[in-house]
């Protein structure tokens, strides 16, 4: 099959799907990097609070993919940058075995008014070749205005919660006109609406999981899902979601679906 891509405002190209680490540790977090390295999976997505470095590091090294096909995203905190960043980062590295990261975000907004220093931490991380690009995590509207009017690089990627039971329709939508790529974490609802009934229709009309379809409308909108699994299957399964579309007139239904809420967690991927 084809690796689906898209290009960052900078000229990077990231796939268009990925995994997401957070949670997983120790053994797990090697076995399940490195089975998913298998599948064809070649963006991962982690962050130093995840505290899962060193794993997907060994598991990265155990593999034979060349590390010019692998993406690798990862995450700092508020309180490691702006004078930081550069050691903080080179420590991560070297638990990652690597020289570099393909994609280094922020991981959420500081509220100590510190956030274009931050930014320009960054700035310098990727000018040093520690980083190809660099971007925010669960950045609002407000807070990308402020970068874009006061940083030197425009961020390539935002990262936040989104998928059709989330409303961030607009943030979303400022992210595309804007030209900074959305990546969605819990693009899966976090398992608590895989049986809403539209899904499960969607589903059988295509013979695939209610997951598949989240993930497949994920894609079509722009976004760059990065589920969470554990296990082979769920894996392979989110993988494959690559390998149909859905129709227009379905993607509509899931566009408003964002009129259907639950009650999300209280924590930050």
């Amino acid at each position: 099959m084809k690796k689906e891509t898209v290009t960052l405002n900078d000229g990077n190209t990231m796939p268009v799907i990925g995994l997401g680490t957070s949670q997983l540790k120790g053994t797990q977090a090697k076995e399940v990097v490195a089975r998913a390295l298998k599948i064809g999976y070649r963006l991962i997505d982690t962050a130093v609070m995840y505290n899962n470095a060193r794993q997907i590091g060994e598991a990265i090294k155990s593999s034979d993919v060349n590390r010019n096909e692998l993406f690798i995203v990862t995450k700092l905190m508020p309180s490691q940058i702006p004078h930081g960043v550069t050691e903080r980062l080179q420590d991560h590295l070297k638990e990652l075995q690597l020289e570099y990261v393909d994609l280094l975000l922020i991981h959420w907004p500081p509220m100590d008014g510190n956030r274009i220093d931050m930014w320009q931490g960054l700035e310098g991380a990727q000018k040093q070749g520690l980083c190809r690009s660099i971007g925010v995590s669960n950045y609002d509207i407000e807070y990308l205005d402020e970068m874009l009017e006061e940083g030197t690089v425009r961020p390539a990627v935002n990262q936040i919660e989104f998928n059709p039971f989330v409303n961030q329709n607009q943030l979303f939508r400022y992210c595309l006109r804007r030209n900074i790529a959305v990546m969605a974490y819990s693009p899966l609802t976090r398992a608590h609406d895989l049986s809403y009934p539209l899904l499960e229709r969607i589903a059988e009309n295509h013979h695939k999981s209610t997951a598949q379809v989240l993930l497949r409308w994920s894609i079509a909108t722009g976004a760059i899902p990065i589920p969470k699994a554990t296990s082979a299957e769920h894996l392979q399964e989110n993988w494959d979601a690559q390998m149909f579309n859905l129709t227009d007139s379905e993607l509509d239904s899931l566009d408003h679906l964002v009129e259907y809420h639950y009650d999300r967690a209280e924590f930050l991927e």
